[in-house]
């Protein structure tokens, strides 16, 4: 009986160690959970405040490409008003008033009060 006692006795002891080696193991666990959610957080955080960065950035560049796109509708407009004036001004020095040979442009040519008008003649 005093053997029985005894290895009655070691169980009981065997389940307490693992018993306290499990709580270990879960205070660990429940540690390791608390600092995964922080990094967690952290990184939706960052991830949050790239995707707002780049959202700005794609807007800023979108609006430059847009004005750049008016601004080169401007300045191909105003040259193909100067290259018109230049030939008007090459058949009026050469005395050829017959009408341009090729035919006009289309699309909206922008007034530009800046530039001169041709006068032929």
């Amino acid at each position: 009986m005093l053997d029985a006692s005894k290895e009655f006795g070691r169980q009981v002891d065997a389940l307490v160690a693992e018993n306290q080696h499990l709580r270990v193991k879960s205070d660990n666990d429940d540690i390791t959970i608390r600092l995964m959610q922080e990094q967690y957080k952290a990184l939706a955080a960052s991830v949050e405040s790239m995707r707002n960065k780049y959202e700005r950035q794609i807007f800023q560049l979108t609006t430059e490409r847009d004005e750049a796109v008016i601004k080169h509708a401007k300045i191909k407009s105003l040259l193909l008003q100067a290259a018109d004036i230049v030939m008007q001004a090459a058949r009026a020095d050469v005395g050829d008033e017959t009408p341009e040979k090729m035919p006009p442009q289309t699309g909206s040519h922008i007034v530009d009060e800046r530039l001169p008008t041709a006068r032929i003649g």
